[in-house]
């Protein structure tokens, strides 16, 4: 089954405006609105429509956000339709959801002053590795597109597991590590073991956790759920990424400036063709 989101800028979701994710003095994130239905899923059979509140724009912040509400509530009902719990469950499972925004706020300002001190180590740096496992995995592969898409710096993200099997044996030890390592995932101890590598290898390492592990430490809120936490690293790895890009003096997408000059309002997605070749055979 396909689903397409319809983002837009309507406000059917009560929030305050200063609950922006990444508002701290002048780090915004600015970039044109986000305009119209993408041609590739417009054919699609279903729709969910995802209203984002008026905060700031924030590029692939609110967008990222309200699909990851979208796409958690549409797993709580499929469950509570098929039977998997019963309604009283799905509303507790609706509720953590709708308390995160609360969570995120509680901590923002502690949350906002570390990025900013990480940030001022890290952003001279040319690559940064994000490494998470489970749902933590998610939130890695979105803190190294934050960092490339804000700040220009080549990141990329691994599975814990996987870089003790790969990325642990490069000959660069300089590199930056981003663990992402909440005292409630299942895969703790094995993130206790690989911090335990990188601070041999010597590497810059940052921890993304409710408790400070190795490094610098990123902090999130505690005791929520691992299931939602890549919701909860949305403002951390948005503040990091968009702390960095005001120290290199750098816009998002480049600003669409000298070689990125197509890209200028998202046109190198906006304006594919997407062209399918033909299913006849002659």
């Amino acid at each position: 089954m396909v689903f397409r989101f319809m983002l837009s800028n309507s406000v059917s979701v009560r929030a305050p405006e200063s609950r922006s994710l990444v508002s701290r003095s002048s780090c915004e994130v600015r970039s044109s609105p986000a305009g119209g239905t993408a041609r590739a899923g417009a054919e699609s059979p279903a729709g969910l429509p995802v209203a984002a509140p008026p905060f700031p724009p924030s590029p692939g912040v609110r967008s990222y956000a309200m699909s990851l509400l979208g796409l958690f509530h549409l797993a709580i009902r499929i469950g509570e339709v098929r039977g998997r719990y019963t309604m009283d469950e799905a509303g507790l499972l609706r509720r953590q959801v709708a308390g995160l925004a609360d969570a995120i706020e509680a901590g923002l300002e502690r949350t906002a002053d570390a990025a900013a001190r990480i940030a001022g180590r890290l952003y001279e740096q040319p690559v940064a590795e994000f490494l998470g496992s489970g749902p933590g995995r998610a939130s890695a592969a979105y803190g190294a597109a934050k960092v490339l898409e804000a700040a220009g710096i080549r990141g990329y993200d691994q599975d814990i597991e996987e870089f003790v099997h790969l990325q642990y044996f490069a000959a660069q030890t300089a590199v930056p590590s981003v663990l992402v390592a909440p005292t409630n995932s299942a895969a703790r101890s094995r993130a206790h073991e690989v911090a335990k590598l990188l601070t041999r290898l010597g590497r810059p390492v940052v921890t993304l956790s409710d408790e400070p592990l190795v490094g610098d430490h990123l902090p999130h809120p505690p005791r929520v759920s691992e299931l939602w936490q890549p919701l909860l690293h949305i403002a951390p790895l948005a503040l990091l990424a968009c702390e960095a890009m005001e120290l290199r003096g750098e816009q998002p997408g480049r600003g669409g400036r000298d070689g990125w000059i197509d890209s200028i309002d998202g046109m190198t997605t906006r304006g594919s063709a997407i062209e399918l070749p033909s299913l006849h055979t002659t």
